[in-house]
C-alpha cells in the first residue's frame, strides 16, 4: 500500500507532466508567427550578431547553434518542447509503471537528456559531411572560376554540383554576395556557422584574395589537396584506433551488462532485495549516473579528433 503523500506527489506530477506534453504538442505542431519589422528592435537584432557577455548568453547561444546546425528545421523553442514532449512521455511511462515520483522525475530529465544528444548527434553528422564534401567542393569552385565566372556565379554552379549539406552552405554564400555583401564578409560569418578548421582556412583563401589578388583558382585547388589529405589521414587514425576505442567501450558497458545477467538468471533472489532496498536502489541509480558520465566522457575524448 502507498501511503497518502506518495499519492498525492504522484498525482500533482503527473497533472504537470500532462500539462507540459499538452503545450509541448500544440507549441511543436502548430506554425510559429514570423516576427514583424514593429516587434522586432535594434538591440534584439544585435543579439544574434553580437558575443554573447555572459554564461547563459553563451548556452543559450551554443544551444541555438546546435538546433540550427541539426537541420531538422527546429527553432529553439521547439527544440525545448520537443525535449519536454519526449521527457513527459518517458516520465509518464515510468509512473504508470512504478508509481514513483522520484523515479518519475529522473526519468523526465532522462527524457530530455536523449533528445538534446539527438539533436548533438545530428549536428556532429552534418558537420562530418561538410568536411567529407569540402575537397571535391573546393575543386569544383576551382574549375567554375577558371571558366571565366565571377565568384557567386561559381559558387551557385558548385551548389548545383555539391550534395547538401554543404551545397546548401555554398548557395547561401553565393546568394549574400550577390545581394551586396563582401566576400570575406560572407565567407567568415559560413565558417562561423560551419565551425571547422578546413572551411575557415578556405573563408581566409577567399579573404586573402579579395584584398591582394592572385590565382584563385590554383589556391583552391592546393587547398583542397591539402583537405583531402587530412580527410584520408584522420580515416586512417580511426582505422587505427578502431579497436581502442570498442576495447573502451566493451569496458564501460560489457562489464555491468554481465554482472547483470549473472544476477538476474543465477542470483536473483540475492539481486532483487538488493534492488528494491530504498539503499540499493539509490547505489544503484548512482552507479547507472557514473557509468553514464564515463561513456560519455569518452565518446568526447574520441569526438575531439574531428575538429581538427
Amino acid at each position: 500500500m502507498f501511503s497518502v503523500e506518495i499519492l498525492m506527489a504522484g498525482i500533482v506530477l503527473s497533472v504537470v507532466v500532462t500539462i507540459l506534453v499538452v503545450y509541448a504538442l500544440i507549441a511543436a505542431f502548430l506554425p510559429e508567427a514570423a516576427p514583424t519589422a514593429e516587434s522586432e528592435s535594434l538591440s534584439t537584432r544585435a543579439d544574434d550578431i553580437l558575443p554573447p557577455r555572459t554564461f547563459f548568453g553563451r548556452t543559450d547561444r551554443g544551444f541555438s547553434r546546435i538546433v540550427r546546425d541539426s537541420y531538422y528545421g527546429l527553432t529553439t523553442d521547439s527544440a525545448v518542447l520537443w525535449m519536454m514532449l519526449v521527457g513527459g512521455l518517458f516520465a509518464t511511462l515510468v509512473f504508470i509503471a512504478i508509481t514513483d515520483p522520484l523515479a518519475t522525475v529522473a526519468a523526465f530529465l532522462i527524457g530530455m537528456a536523449l533528445t538534446f544528444f539527438f539533436l548533438v548527434v545530428a549536428r556532429d553528422r552534418r558537420r562530418r559531411a561538410i568536411q567529407e564534401q569540402l575537397p571535391d567542393g573546393c575543386f569544383q569552385l576551382a574549375r567554375g572560376l577558371r571558366a571565366g565566372l565571377a565568384l557567386p556565379e561559381a559558387l551557385y554552379q558548385t551548389s548545383d554540383y555539391t550534395p547538401s549539406p554543404l551545397g546548401e552552405v555554398f548557395r547561401a554564400c553565393g546568394k549574400s554576395i550577390n545581394l551586396g555583401l563582401a566576400a570575406p564578409a560572407v565567407m567568415r560569418r559560413a565558417a562561423e556557422d560551419v565551425r571547422l578548421t578546413d572551411f575557415d582556412q578556405l573563408a581566409a583563401v577567399v579573404a586573402l584574395n579579395s584584398e591582394t589578388g592572385g590565382d584563385l583558382p590554383n589556391l583552391l585547388d592546393r587547398l583542397a589537396a591539402s583537405i583531402r589529405d587530412r580527410n584520408q589521414f584522420r580515416g586512417y587514425f580511426r582505422s587505427v584506433t578502431a579497436l581502442a576505442r570498442i576495447s573502451a567501450l566493451f569496458v564501460a558497458l560489457g562489464a555491468p551488462v554481465a554482472a547483470l545477467i549473472y544476477f538476474l538468471t543465477y542470483r536473483y533472489e540475492l539481486f532483487l532485495p538488493f534492488v528494491y532496498s530504498p539503499l540499493g536502489f539509490w547505489m544503484i541509480l548512482a552507479a547507472v549516473v557514473l557509468e553514464v558520465l564515463g561513456i560519455l566522457w569518452i565518446l568526447w575524448l574520441l569526438r575531439r579528433q574531428d575538429e581538427y
